[in-house]
């Protein structure tokens, strides 16, 4: 009888540290998802593969300036001022410009939008997960009451809301 009541304080401290491991590693998940929002999209980004080099929103400020460009150099129809070369004034060399800008320009805008809908996605999973923490947490904290222990500890931090 000794023997399993020893067991059973085991299982409880191993329990009560499993839970109190969650615990802690949820919220300092938490705290980085409220902290450093930009790092926990970057992060959310490249856990779908969407590994940009730069920061998400340096990146689509880039596009908007480049599809700005495209958009000026697609008006003014590539009509040379003072052309340096010959082939500058041959009519399909210009018809090709005006094909590729107009190709350069549907794509940029294309990535520019996935990017800003990948974001939009991003933020979204990360308000579900802090949801989920939050909730999780209370959950959490009554199995602990439910083992005797003192929650004291426990008490929301103020990045809990």
């Amino acid at each position: 009888m000794a023997e399993s009541e020893r067991q059973k304080k085991i299982k409880n401290k191993k329990q009560i540290d499993d839970i109190t491991k969650e615990i802690n590693d949820s919220a300092e998940l938490l705290k980085r998802n409220i902290s450093e929002p930009k790092m926990a999209v970057m992060i959310g980004l490249r856990q779908r593969h969407i590994n940009l080099g730069i920061m998400y929103d340096e990146l689509i400020d880039n596009l908007k300036i480049d599809i700005e460009e495209l958009k000026i150099i697609d008006d003014s129809g590539f009509k040379v001022l003072n052309p340096i070369f010959q082939y500058q004034i041959d009519k399909r060399w210009l018809e090709i410009q005006c094909i590729n800008n107009k190709n350069k320009l549907e794509k940029q805008k294309a990535g520019l939008e996935q990017l800003e809908k990948d974001v939009e996605e991003v933020k979204v999973q990360i308000e579900e997960q802090n949801a989920r923490i939050k909730s999780r947490r209370l959950v959490l904290i009554e199995e602990l009451k439910k083992l005797e222990v003192d929650t004291s500890d426990f008490e929301k931090p103020n990045y809990f809301g």
